[in-house]
């Protein structure tokens, strides 16, 4: 190692922080250019998140920097796909709003597509409504797509009080701090709390298991501190590129829906409408 950049006793840079940037340049911002985002898979069966190095966890922590709802129809489901069956959608929407991809689109909006209603007894739809987040977690640089498959967006659920709950959680603290937003207005950014993702198996009316999505606000980032500052720096950053970067290849995540796709059906009751749950990210 150069001793130009070689560590001191103290453990500090020998090499000045201006000349170590001048090095680097705006590599930490670009991070995600050119990059595909990995997805951490819930696992069904044993309530644990599998990350993409093969790793398992049963919680993590980090900052959710974007989500959005998307919709999946396959026209033969899952329990009778055979073996060279595409698990790419036949119609799909990064949105649920209206059909985006796939080689069948089945109606101009979402909303009253005839797939994606519930059946008259009340035992789910023919279409897949999943939530996606891109999440970085604590200590890294790439965020990882997260899906929450429709067994997690349940009325008065975890995902959907979170939604509403984060909202107050940011805005009280900033005005605590009697910062604002644009126009006045309270800041509401949610990629600005601090969560915790975990799993719960919960048994469902069809009378199968699934892990359910639960989420948990830690603390709220805040730039009153030397430290809040950095990190929020840090985190918007790579919130920027990434957002862009993921909004590009969006619909290859769609096309590669083979993720939970065998969870099970929900009855009409447990699941959110995506129109009056939302949140701005």
């Amino acid at each position: 190692m150069s001793k130009a950049i070689a560590k001191t006793d103290a453990g500090a840079l020998a090499l000045g922080n201006d000349e170590m940037m001048d090095m680097f340049g705006d590599s930490a911002i670009d991070v995600t250019q050119g990059l595909s985002f990995s997805t951490v898979k819930i696992m069904r069966e044993s309530a644990q998140f599998e990350i993409a190095d093969g790793d398992y966890a049963k919680t993590l922590e980090g900052h959710i920097l974007f989500r959005h709802d998307a919709n999946q129809w396959w026209e033969v489901p899952y329990d009778e796909r055979t073996e060279g069956d595409s698990p790419v959608p036949n119609c799909y929407s990064t949105n649920s709003i209206e059909p985006c991809g796939g080689d069948q689109p089945q109606s101009d909006l979402c909303a009253t597509c005839p797939r994606n209603q519930f059946a008259k007894d009340g035992s789910g739809k023919e279409c897949r409504n999943t939530t996606r987040m891109l999440f970085l977690r604590d200590g890294d640089v790439l965020p990882v797509v997260i899906v929450a498959p429709p067994t997690s967006l349940k009325k008065g659920g975890s995902l959907a009080r979170w939604k509403t709950n984060v909202i107050n959680a940011v805005a009280s603290t900033y005005q605590k701090l009697g910062i604002k937003g644009k126009n006045g207005q309270p800041v509401v950014d949610a990629w600005l709390a601090h969560v915790e993702l975990s799993l719960e198996k919960e048994k469902f009316s069809s009378g199968m298991e699934a892990s359910v999505l639960k989420v948990k606000t830690l603390d709220v980032l805040t730039p009153d501190t030397e430290d809040g500052a950095s990190k929020m720096r840090l985190i918007y950053s790579i919130k920027t590129g990434a957002i862009d970067a993921y909004k590009d290849e969006l619909s290859q995540h769609i096309e590669q829906a083979t993720d939970m796709a065998d969870t099970p059906v929900v009855d009409a009751e447990t699941v959110v409408d995506a129109e009056t749950d939302t949140i701005p990210i």
